[in-house]
């Protein structure tokens, strides 16, 4: 089981050596820039990324708008992935009808992109997911290939 003190770090499928042929036959394929990216993922500097005690180092500096800091604890906190999704959602669905306003989603294909793909499928009708533009590329489709192809491929269109 996991511990509160166990180092956390981030990991992803361009490190996956099941995936190794794949990303080379990739490579080999591709164009200056993404060879570029796909030899970066190589590097083990930046495989791993520790998470402990909230840090996550990276090598420029980066400032933090004030709407993006991370909320005050509150112990009394008791919600749901789900009921924040739904809310959240329901926001969306409210500018889709008063403003017609389009959304794009990035969806990479993990846990937390498909937490918000599924929301808005579940929340929106099919007429408002038509304002809603999931943008993925093949590695999206490698990281979940069921969700993508039972939700985001027909769902979606």
């Amino acid at each position: 089981m996991i511990k509160i003190s166990d180092p956390l770090y981030y990991f992803s499928i361009f490190q996956n050596k099941k995936t190794k042929s794949f990303w080379q036959e990739a490579r080999n394929t591709a164009a200056s820039g993404g060879k570029f990216m796909l030899d970066m993922s190589e590097l083990e500097a930046n495989s791993y990324v520790s998470r402990n005690k909230g840090e996550w180092s990276i090598a420029w500096p980066v400032t933090i708008k004030k709407k993006f800091l991370m909320p005050a604890y509150d112990k009394n906190f008791n919600k749901t992935y789900e009921d924040i999704t739904d809310a959240r959602t329901e926001d969306v669905r409210k500018l889709i009808i008063e403003k017609n306003t389009k959304f794009a989603v990035a969806y990479s294909g993990g846990i937390d992109s498909t937490l918000v793909v599924a929301s808005l499928i579940k929340n929106l009708t099919k007429e408002q997911l038509t304002n809603i533009y999931i943008y993925c590329d093949t590695a999206s489709v490698i990281e979940n290939p069921i969700f993508y192809k039972k939700f985001i491929q027909f769902c979606m269109m």
